[in-house]
């Protein structure tokens, strides 16, 4: 097909499928294809199709013209989901497209009290508060769908991530489409032959390049001009060895896993290379590896045995209805120690996993009535942690060593990961589950996610996938090391520490909860105005 029969199909595509397809097509789910670019202009559709005046006066005919966006949105972008839950479609259209929809809705109102091209320039800032909102306030929110994680490969332009965390991607990836949407609308509105609305074109080109150009020179300065800003090391990098287990999640062996994380450990410190430090997956181990007396003792051996730590996650059932998903690091000293000192397993800091994936570690209260209401039997439902936890040791030169622990869906919840890292840590370690999701592009998704978040926090991440993705990502977001998917295997990675704080991680919140008090701000004072210009009221009588 030629280029111009190519175009007039996409314009004669509906503006929201358009959106739709070219927002999906936007996340991570491609590997190394850098696809988030599309995010820049995908809403252009939308919001060039509300200004027309029937969807502009009708709140009906306007959810009528851009929801649908949002329900091919998370069909690309989240099917992988169904690999865990035949009914995760469904689920999702009910519980992720309305919030992914929130920022447009509002929008409507904003452009029938302010119009739409002032409306537009509040749009970034809304889109970025309602966001956090609703991550941090709805159990059934999944996260995934933010607009940031469009962006999280793209290594040269998200840096500034440092500064604003995921909100600010968000607000950028959206005031760029705005950018967009008012330069086509400004050069469509030019009277005059053609030649004289490409006159116009350079003066709409500069706010673009402006605004894509300030987040490119601040990667490039932070990354190869003075990285220092951003990373400070005052000790030596640390090799540390990545367990990949290679169990299949949906079909456990607690006493075949046990035994394979024992043998991963023992190839692990007997590389030449022999590293200070072992990481292993969530759940390496079915087990209650604290809890029970004797399975404790055996690791404690083990770890003796290695005179290397071990970190590493298992399950504790609580009661019969619950479980906790568990985090430890098991130290040579706390092995020679344990005994002498007459510790018990309660004196122990454990780290427990502290988000639950909704509709299936953890069911919503009204969901979880009808089930009980239909007799359908529930499955074992996830306790979560309330705090964070940091792990130090020591290493075989003698320096002290701290990291923090990330199981799975913690990573999803930025402010959750900055508590982590504000423990004093110097790495992070990712203990993840991504066996449940096979080939898909979840894993692949989720890999892009754990990049974001060591640029949000400047940490190294250690990262330990069951069947992969494994490997480590460094503060600057690169895949430094990367094992081969779906293999039981092991691999010495060097983590290089940092001991700074990024503005982020001291102030997780600050920049959406900005967005939301300026756009509120800005109404406020529109309200006045308009109150202001009104004129006095006169008697229709005297």
């Amino acid at each position: 097909m030629t280029p111009a029969p190519l175009i007039r199909h996409l314009t004669n595509c509906p503006p929201w499928l358009l959106s739709g397809l070219c927002y999906g097509l936007a996340w991570p789910s491609f590997g190394n294809v850098p696809t988030g670019w599309l995010a820049w202009v995908a809403l252009v559709p939308l919001l060039l199709r509300v200004r027309r005046a029937d969807t502009a006066n009708s709140f009906r005919r306007y959810v009528w013209a851009t929801f649908p966006a949002f329900m091919v949105l998370p069909v690309i972008v989240c099917w992988w989901l169904t690999y865990y839950n035949p009914f995760a479609l469904p689920l999702i259209w009910l519980t992720q497209s309305p919030c992914l929809y929130l920022p447009l809705a509002c929008f409507y109102f904003l452009q029938r009290y302010m119009g739409w091209r002032q409306a537009l320039w509040l749009l970034p800032p809304l889109w970025a508060g309602c966001e956090w909102v609703c991550l941090s306030l709805s159990p059934i929110n999944l996260g995934v769908g933010n607009p940031a994680y469009t962006q999280a490969n793209l290594l040269w332009v998200n840096q500034f991530a440092d500064l604003t965390g995921m909100w600010g991607l968000t607000a950028w990836v959206i005031a760029m489409n705005v950018v967009v949407a008012l330069a086509i609308d400004h050069f469509q509105q030019r009277q005059g032959t053609l030649a004289g609305r490409w006159a116009v074109a350079w003066p709409l080109a500069r706010p673009l390049l402006f605004w894509l150009g300030v987040p490119v020179l601040y990667s490039l300065f932070v990354r190869y001009g003075l990285p220092s800003v951003a990373v400070q090391t005052t000790m030596p990098p640390l090799p540390v060895g990545i367990i990949q287990t290679n169990h299949d999640s949906y079909h456990p062996q607690p006493g075949r896993q046990l035994a394979e994380l024992v043998r991963l450990g023992q190839q692990a410190v007997a590389m030449p290379n022999k590293p200070a430090l072992v990481v292993a997956p969530e759940g390496a181990s079915p087990l209650p590896l604290v809890a029970d007396s004797a399975l404790f003792a055996g690791v404690r051996q083990c770890v003796a045995d290695w005179n290397v730590p071990l970190a590493t996650g298992f399950m504790t059932p609580v009661g019969r209805e619950a479980y906790y998903n568990e985090a430890y690091l098991f130290t040579p000293q706390l092995s020679q120690l344990y005994d002498t000192l007459h510790l018990q397993p309660a004196d122990l800091g454990v780290y427990r996993k502290q988000h639950a994936l909704a509709f299936s570690e953890q069911v919503p209260l009204v969901l979880s009535r009808a089930l009980h209401w239909l007799g359908t039997p529930e499955e074992r439902a996830l306790q979560t942690g309330n705090k964070p936890l940091a792990f130090r040791f020591v290493d075989p030169l003698g320096y002290d060593r701290s990291l923090a622990f990330v199981i799975c869906w913690d990573q999803m919840y930025p402010a959750t990961v900055a508590h982590q890292v504000r423990q004093g840590i110097d790495f992070m370690a990712f203990l993840m589950n991504d066996g449940w999701f096979y080939d898909s592009p979840g894993p692949r998704q989720l890999l892009a996610f754990t990049q974001l978040r060591a640029i949000e926090n400047r940490r190294g991440v250690v990262r330990s996938s069951n069947q992969g993705f494994s490997g480590y990502v460094d503060a600057f977001g690169r895949i430094d090391r990367q094992l081969p998917a779906h293999v039981a295997t092991t691999q010495t990675v060097l983590v290089e520490p940092n001991t700074r704080l990024s503005l982020f991680t001291r102030y997780p919140n600050w920049f959406p909860v900005g967005c939301l008090l300026f756009t509120l701000t800005v109404l406020l004072y529109n309200v006045y105005r308009r109150t202001q210009s009104v004129p006095p009221f006169t008697p229709l009588y005297r």
